[in-house]
């Protein structure tokens, strides 16, 4: 694996650790406040996504790798993300009854963590790059 796979790996689990967290965070702050109905909601929308996040995760090396491909694990991964995680969603957002900003806020947050992760360590070369300089 090459640097940039293992960069772009090392964000990527990075990022679902920080929405892990953020996560675990509002939904404490949802129960001190006994206000359930947006925590719970952006927690569930939030889950959803780092599921979806790891799935493709590892849907990705077997997809796009070289060699031989695993049919097996690649049809189980198919089968989890598409009818299954899909469904979830859908069930989230028609039928769960929790409200609606905070699926979208909870669904968009590990967008968020992995843009602001990007970000950062951009930041964070330059201004290395800028102190070697002098």
């Amino acid at each position: 694996m090459d640097d940039s796979r293992t960069e772009e790996n090392d964000l990527l689990r990075r990022s679902i650790r920080v929405t892990e967290f953020l996560l675990g965070l509002l939904l404490g702050i949802g129960f001190l406040t006994l206000q359930w109905r947006m925590p719970a909601a952006i927690v569930f929308g939030g889950a959803w996504s780092v599921v979806n996040l790891f799935l493709l995760k590892s849907l990705a090396p077997v997809v796009l790798g070289r060699g031989k491909r695993p049919k097996l694990r690649l049809g189980l991964l198919l089968l989890v993300k598409f009818p299954l995680l899909y469904f979830v969603g859908w069930f989230l957002v028609a039928q769960s009854g929790l409200s609606p900003l905070g699926l979208i806020a909870g669904f968009s947050l590990p967008l968020f963590v992995m843009t602001g992760s990007a970000l950062f360590e951009r930041g964070k070369e330059r201004f290395q790059m800028q102190v070697r300089r002098g």
